[in-house]
């Protein structure tokens, strides 16, 4: 069995099966679960301040609307299937950056995470063409310990 934080994705039953604090204490709903993330990253880059620029980027990407509020979100730009979030990572030194795409879900059973075709494929597109770093994940332990290998990782001197 994978250890928890290294979950992208959990479930009910492993919220039943946790002692930790953090996910004991985490609601389900997605919107708690990145402003949760929000937080950890937040403190992710008060603690590498000396090093990097970090900036929680959060896409207005529409989410349940009219038909009226969808068509002018899609005449503002908004792309259908675009993340929920870009975390933006620049070295201070050589101002090289990083791009993050986090597109957070619902914690639940396997049949109420809702991966759409539309997010996986602007994922892959961001991978393919950019170079981004993408996850789809509903666990703060996972979105913390995905970030920091991250940070391990990035090439910054």
């Amino acid at each position: 069995m994978q250890t928890i934080h290294k979950k992208p994705l959990i479930y009910n039953s492993d919220i039943k099966e946790t002692t930790n604090l953090t996910l004991l204490q985490q609601k389900p709903q997605e919107t708690y679960i990145q402003q949760t993330c929000k937080i950890i990253f937040e403190r992710i880059a008060l603690q590498n301040r000396e090093r990097f620029n970090m900036d929680f980027l959060q896409i207005d990407n529409g989410g349940s609307q009219t038909k009226g509020g969808k068509f002018r979100k899609k005449a503002e730009g908004t792309i259908k299937g675009a993340s929920d979030v870009q975390l933006w990572i620049s070295c201070k030194k050589t101002k090289k950056v990083m791009i993050i795409l986090c597109e957070f879900k619902r914690i639940g059973t396997p049949s109420q995470i809702d991966i759409k075709t539309e997010q996986v494929e602007f994922q892959k597109r961001w991978e393919m063409f950019y170079g981004c770093k993408c996850i789809f994940t509903n666990n703060p332990l996972y979105f913390e310990w995905f970030v920091c290998e991250i940070l391990k990782t990035f090439e910054c001197e």
